[in-house]
């Protein structure tokens, strides 16, 4: 699309050993096994030469990417509000299964055993 000079714009998509963000590098969600991972593409690139090559051509700062990418955020908020109500709904479960306060005076009575002297 002409927004990028070159493909030296884009993040590599390897980092060194030992780098503490390598297993989480984001780029490797947007490439993989050879093929570009971004919504929809699935499209082959033989190296990360060829992918950074095609994410500039093809997913550049545009119109369709920009959709795509607001159709991403719509899916994360309702991903987060489901999560949300799954661990509301995990809360009550563990409430449910391990309450931390007996309903009644009697039922807050220690059940230890008495000692006698």
């Amino acid at each position: 699309n002409g927004n990028r000079s070159s493909s030296e714009d884009v993040t590599p998509i390897k980092r060194e050993a030992g780098d503490k963000d390598n297993d989480l590098d984001k780029e490797n969600l947007l490439y993989s096994n050879g093929q570009c991972r971004w919504p929809g593409c699935e499209r082959e690139c033989p190296s990360p030469g060829a992918w950074r090559s095609h994410m500039s051509q093809e997913h550049g700062l545009n119109d369709k990417s920009t959709a795509q990418a607001r159709v991403q955020m719509q899916i994360v908020t309702q991903l987060e509000v489901q999560l949300k109500k799954e661990k509301i709904r995990l809360a009550a479960m563990m409430k449910h299964l391990h309450p931390k306060y007996p309903n009644t005076k009697d039922e807050r009575q220690s059940p230890e055993p008495k000692r006698f002297r």
